[in-house]
């Protein structure tokens, strides 16, 4: 049974509408965590996000 704070392959695939080998990639570095791809992707797709989001509290 699929634990609801991770993605399947297909499902993160489809959410950040990757190409399959792409998904497999990230997929397979990292894991199932919907917490730990959400917060790659974030980094990964809108690094200026990722700034506000790891470093809003530093300035």
């Amino acid at each position: 049974m699929k634990d609801s704070t991770d993605y399947t392959l297909a499902e993160f695939s489809e959410a950040y509408d990757l190409e399959t080998d792409q998904a497999e990639r990230i997929f397979n570095l990292s894991g199932p965590s919907k917490v730990k791809l959400d917060v790659f992707m974030r980094v990964y797709k809108q690094p200026k996000a990722a700034e506000n989001l790891f470093f809003a509290s530093d300035r």
